[in-house]
């Protein structure tokens, strides 16, 4: 076959009814999976991205996209069509000095310097000059503020983002590790693995942060100063069966032997687990949760933490079940009730 899909579908085109078709192999929520080819070209990607107190760490990664298209030649639609912006109430309220920043030409170091105290406020002076020809009518800027250093906060907020914005075919999302906290980064990279949603990861490289930290476009074309790197990944596989053996450790809110519970759930789930020997349900999942300390251990039983109660109660929710096992029938008015507290606010946008 000569035609190919882009990566981000993980589909393939077919001749359907006479017309080009790709078929999405991803089940994902109150979408249809066949869709005719020329709609992606409406849609476009929306880029996650983290800020702290250094703007170039979300604008260099976009202003390099407008300037180099052609390597993403794959994909039909808008190279970028929204970007929500993760970051602190401090950042956003200006409690936060912005670093200096200069709008350097790209590939260079020349330009003027630009004076701001606000990441935000340099953010939006920079779309309006740098990239508005690059993102569509209605296309936009906008804020996700979350608490950097609260992993849970991070990843609910994150995880709603996503939802908010995959709900139709032709939907993508990109997201861009360069900036924010540690504590964001790993929640958005959680959501991506979980989700399988994520089109590409990426961030941008820089060898001498404090030499170069203050553009906001790519000083150099050189690669050994600056760069545009892809992460490669894989959607997490996730294990309920992993969970299902937590889960009657808290039902019995007390000490059960190893062979207890594997009879158990070879009674209630024979086709995972009537072939499960004790040696390898021991190895595979006691361990395993004894070492994250889902359990504790005394001799040959176990029972359940608070915190293997608390990892059931995340796992148990309605956001993580939509973002990890999304039913076929999963529609937007379900998707809308998880994401009605979620508060974006609108930074820039065109009209």
């Amino acid at each position: 076959m000569k035609n190919k899909a882009p990566r981000s579908y993980k589909s393939y085109i077919e001749d359907f009814g006479g017309k080009r078709v790709f078929r999405d192999i991803r089940t994902l929520p109150g979408i249809s999976r066949i869709k005719i080819e020329e709609e992606e070209q409406k849609m476009g990607i929306t880029h996650f991205a983290p800020v702290g107190t250094r703007s170039g760490a979300v604008t260099s990664a976009l202003v390099y996209l407008k300037h180099n298209q052609n390597k993403f030649s794959e994909f039909k639609g808008q190279i970028i069509e929204k970007v929500i912006v993760f970051t602190s109430p401090e950042v956003r309220n200006g409690e936060l000095d912005c670093k200096k920043c200069k709008n350097n030409e790209y590939g260079s170091s020349n330009g003027p310097e630009w004076e701001s105290k606000n990441v935000l406020d340099v953010i939006k002076k920079f779309a309006e000059k740098e990239l508005k020809s690059v993102i569509p009518d209605k296309g936009s800027i906008q804020i996700c503020i979350v608490n950097p250093n609260d992993y849970d906060d991070c990843f609910d907020k994150i995880a709603k983002t996503l939802l908010k914005f995959t709900q139709g075919v032709g939907e993508h999302i990109w997201m861009n590790f360069t900036g924010g906290t540690n504590v964001m980064n790993i929640a958005l990279l959680e959501v991506a693995l979980l989700s399988g949603r994520v089109g590409r990861l990426y961030y941008t490289f820089l060898s001498d942060i404090e030499r170069y930290g203050n553009y906001l476009q790519p000083p150099s074309e050189d690669k050994s100063i600056f760069r545009f790197v892809e992460i490669p990944f894989m959607k997490r596989n996730f294990d309920e069966n992993y969970y299902k053996v937590l889960r009657v450790y808290k039902k019995s809110n007390g000490w059960l032997s190893e062979n207890q519970v594997l009879s158990c759930l070879k009674g209630k789930d024979p086709e995972s687990f009537s072939k499960m020997s004790i040696e390898t349900f021991k190895r595979d999942y006691l361990n395993i949760m004894d070492g994250r300390e889902l359990i504790c251990r005394d001799k040959t039983t176990n029972k359940i933490t608070e915190y293997g109660r608390i990892t059931l109660e995340k796992i148990d929710s309605s956001l993580f079940k939509a973002l990890v096992a999304p039913k076929t029938e999963t529609g937007k008015e379900e998707i809308n009730g998880l994401t009605a507290d979620l508060d974006l606010e609108k930074l820039w946008s065109k009209s």
